[in-house]
Parts: structure tokens; C-alpha cells; sequence
């Protein structure tokens, strides 16, 4: 599905505040590369607003991407988006980087989805298209959608070694499931 330039806009416009505003924690975590972080944080909202488009094409109701820019220390857990059912935590990859590392989807360790899941916790993985030359996304595919609870087990170390608090999901693990 196509994202249309008036989210590309508004996620690139996001994706620039949320780094002016945690600059410092992004350079102590080694994150300096201010243009890539940027992509990667722009990469995260052009996938929700994705979910949502997809949800809202099925008739469901759900809530908006929150937009709001926080303080790294105020950093939150919550779902992306909400349907009447389901607590929706949206999880994308880049197709440059699919192409690169294969299909996967980080989480962190300690993410309450990762470590203590419910049975309305829900996650979609996104693929965001992108142009190398300007990375600008312009497309979406709901690559897969599961319940988190179906996840346990299935966390593995990234490939990628230098982020330890982190863990993936990786396409080949969850392809089968329903």
C-alpha cells in the first residue's frame, strides 16, 4: 500500500523533534549519525500510520500515532495504537535494510511485550519501503500480525552484536504462524 507524502512530511517533521529534544542520549548510546537516526525514528512512524491505514481499511476503529515529542527518561511501553480489542505495538524494517540483515524486527529486552505480554497485545511487523538516494518511504506491506503472547520463545539475539539490550524477531521464525 502506498503512504501518501503528507505522512512521509509529518513523520520526517517528527522524527527531527524527537532527536533535537534527546540529542544527548543518542550520542551516549553511540547514536550520533543525527541523519540515520532520523530515517530510523521516521522508518517507526511511516509504519504506524501504515497499521493504522490497514486497520482502518478493515472497518475497525483505532486510535492515531501519538505524535507528541517526549523526553528520552519519559520513554513509554504503550502500544502504538488501540482497537476496541487489541493493544497494537507496531514494529517496522526498512526494505534497504531488509535487504541488508534479512527480515527481522528489534524489540527491546525489557519491553513489557517482550517479557510479560497479555492477550490483548498485538504486533505488526511493517516493511516501509524507501528510495536509497533520499529515503523517502512511500510504501507499506503488513509483512505479518500475531499475538504477543505467541512471540515467547521465539526473541533471539541480534545478528547485528553491538546492541546488547536489544533482541529480534526474525521472519523465518514467525512465517508460519497463525
Amino acid at each position: 500500500m502506498r503512504l501518501s507524502t503528507i505522512y512521509y512530511d509529518k513523520a520526517l517533521e517528527f522524527a527531527q523533534e524527537v532527536y533535537d529534544t534527546n540529542r544527548d542520549e543518542y550520542e551516549r548510546r553511540d547514536q550520533g549519525d543525527r541523519d540515520l537516526v532520523i530515517r530510523q525514528i521516521a522508518n517507526g512512524k511511516l509504519a504506524e500510520w501504515g497499521a493504522y491505514i490497514y486497520i482502518l481499511s478493515t472497518g475497525s476503529w483505532c486510535t492515531a500515532p501519538d505524535m507528541n515529542i517526549y523526553e528520552s527518561y519519559n520513554k513509554s511501553y504503550d502500544a502504538d495504537l488501540k482497537t476496541k480489542k487489541y493493544n497494537v505495538h507496531v514494529k517496522s524494517i526498512s526494505s534497504y535494510n531488509l535487504e541488508r540483515y534479512g527480515a527481522s524486527w528489534v524489540f527491546q529486552k525489557n519491553d513489557p511485550i517482550v517479557t510479560e505480554p497479555t492477550i490483548r497485545d498485538c504486533v505488526f511487523f511493517i516493511a516501509i519501503g524507501d528510495n536509497k538516494e533520499s529515503y523517502e518511504y512511500t510504501t507499506f506491506e503488513v509483512v505479518k500480525r500475531c499475538a504477543a503472547t505467541h512471540l515467547q520463545g521465539l526473541y533471539k539475539p541480534l545478528r547485528k552484536k553491538n546492541l546488547d539490550s536489544k533482541v529480534a524477531i526474525y521472519l523465518e521464525d514467525i512465517i508460519d504462524m497463525q
